[in-house]
């Protein structure tokens, strides 16, 4: 086993967020305490972690924030399949999974991929990071943010509107003189407020209306409470003459032993200047995994061809699968090249097929015919990246019914 394999990260799979496909995300919600966890997808309730029965995940994020879906969506129009990830895998390459879900808890499957065994959350992957080797090498690449400050008797709407201008997931409350009072996240202002609405109230138009769709709440008499009450404790980390890996090195082991989400860097007069959250250190890790490359076999029983018509086909594929890898990370992409003859054994068309193999282990296969070898190739990327975007639920992932029978 690989020393920066995340078999010392993974933890058994319990109280993890769990429901069946007809779940809508306004019962979800309130099954995890920030968009950042996961909500697992199984057929049936108590299915002992079968793949066979495991239907994907739901990032809240994604649903809430990023597509501003309503409340009242079922959670089988938002799945997606994570990566296989088994023990033997990086932790490096856990991190880059979590930054492009926008999830901070994956499941982690056994050697022939049939069961769920655990999973690895941040942070265990970000404890089992600072005990090997790899702490080094990622110290240099962990940058904080800027503290976004509301005073603890702000009001809650006041609160709500500074999240969705600063475009932030987290405020810090200070007290009058400016020192630090707690926390307020995302998830603290929602709850705040009353419960969800069975319908949508804003546009899709506008960033602004887009953003509010998360705390699309009946208006309340708590809007105009004070943020005192839903203000959590944090951890503060002093700057004073630190260096910047020395500053680092201090956050991430009181991160740690706090169990924190965040840690507020402070000035010498306890005011907070910046803030640390899990989210930064692993974009961290993410920077600092290797970039792979996408194997792309070919197979050309055609007899004639130009080379420069071949590298042109590459090119095209290689862009091709740059682009979906950053998304969803891909295993392999095949593609094959084969002749249409009339009876005369004259050339009719060419037949193009396109397999693309995802790590999660999804398949993708599309075809096309045509006299141009490459119409015939882009007809087969449009029709990949059309199945992609279906997929990820960009146009509402579709789950066939067999798999939801029985």
């Amino acid at each position: 086993m690989k020393k920066n394999s995340i078999k010392h990260a993974v933890s058994p799979f319990t109280r993890q967020a769990v429901c069946t496909p007809e779940t809508e995300l306004g019962t979800a919600v309130d099954l995890v305490s920030n968009t950042y966890e996961p909500i697992f997808v199984f057929k049936k309730m108590g299915q002992n972690n079968m793949v066979k029965d495991f239907l994907g995940i739901v990032s809240l994020y994604d649903a809430l924030i990023s597509r501003s879906l309503p409340y009242t969506t079922k959670v089988i129009s938002c799945l997606f399949m994570p990566t296989h990830l088994t023990e033997g895998d990086s932790l490096l390459m856990a991190a880059n999974e979590m930054v492009a879900r926008k999830i901070h808890t994956l499941p982690v499957f056994s050697p022939n991929k049939k069961n769920i065994i655990g999973v690895v959350m941040v942070k265990h992957l970000i404890t089992t990071l600072i005990s090997n080797g790899l702490f080094k090498k990622i110290l240099p690449l962990i940058h904080s943010e800027k503290a976004h400050t509301a005073h603890m008797h702000s009001l809650i709407k006041d609160v709500r509107h500074m999240l969705y201008d600063k475009e932030v997931s987290e405020v810090v409350v200070v007290h009058n003189d400016g020192s630090v009072a707690g926390i307020a996240t995302r998830e603290d202002v929602a709850k705040a407020l009353s419960k969800p609405t069975s319908r949508q109230r804003f546009t899709s138009r506008g960033d602004m209306a887009s953003r509010e769709k998360f705390f699309d709440r009946e208006i309340h008499p708590r809007d105009y409470t004070s943020l005192d009450k839903y203000v959590r404790p944090t951890v503060c980390v002093e700057r004073m003459k630190k260096s910047a890996d020395e500053l680092m090195a201090a956050c991430l082991r009181d991160l740690i032993i706090a169990d924190n989400t965040s840690v507020v860097i402070i000035d010498k007069l306890a005011k907070p200047t910046q803030i640390l959250t899990h989210r930064n250190i692993l974009e961290a890790c993410a920077a600092a995994w290797p970039q792979h490359s996408i194997p792309i076999l070919i197979h050309d029983q055609r007899k004639h061809y130009s080379a420069i018509e071949k590298d042109r086909i590459l090119e095209i594929l290689d862009r091709f699968t740059k682009k979906i890898d950053k998304r969803t990370p891909l295993y392999r992409l095949s593609i094959s090249f084969e002749e249409s003859k009339t009876q005369a054994q004259t050339i009719r068309s060419i037949c193009v097929t396109l397999k693309l193999v995802l790590r999660s282990g999804s398949v993708m296969i599309t075809h096309a015919e045509n006299r141009d070898s490459l119409l015939a190739v882009r007809k087969c990327l449009k029709e990949l990246q059309q199945e992609h975007e279906h997929r990820i639920g960009k146009m509402h992932a579709h789950i066939p019914s067999s798999l939801l029978s029985g």
